[in-house]
């Protein structure tokens, strides 16, 4: 197992799918996994595993503000990333401004992930 692994919270199944077969194709370890209830408690049982996080703003048992919270509460270094199929909206800039390290647009390509695959692998 590697040192880092990438954590993906987002309820719509196609994506994690999608983000599960692109990471095994590049050798990334990852956790997908659906509500924020779940991302707190694998966060919380351990801290400094995970390095970056992916966090979409919608989830269905809490909104991206309140999950990025709780997150940062646990492990205040973690470098979580917002998805948002609204591109930049308050929620976004709300998150950015309390240290989300970006906003990836949903749908998103390849490219879009490529700054966190480089961060992973190095």
């Amino acid at each position: 197992m590697s040192e880092k692994r990438i954590l993906v919270i987002d309820d719509e199944q196609a994506i994690l799918e999608m983000l599960k077969d692109m990471f095994s194709f590049l050798k990334i370890e990852a956790d997908l996994i659906g509500t924020s209830k779940e991302a707190v408690e694998k966060v919380r049982a351990n801290p400094g595993l995970y390095l970056p996080v992916l966090l979409d703003i919608n989830l269905p048992d809490a909104d991206g503000s309140e999950t990025f919270d709780q997150l940062i509460k646990i492990a205040p270094h973690l470098q979580i990333y917002v998805f948002s199929g609204f591109g930049e909206s308050e929620m976004t800039d709300e998150l950015l401004k309390k240290g989300a390290v970006g906003v990836i647009p949903k749908p998103f390509k390849f490219d879009d992930l490529k700054v966190l695959i480089d961060q992973i692998k190095s």
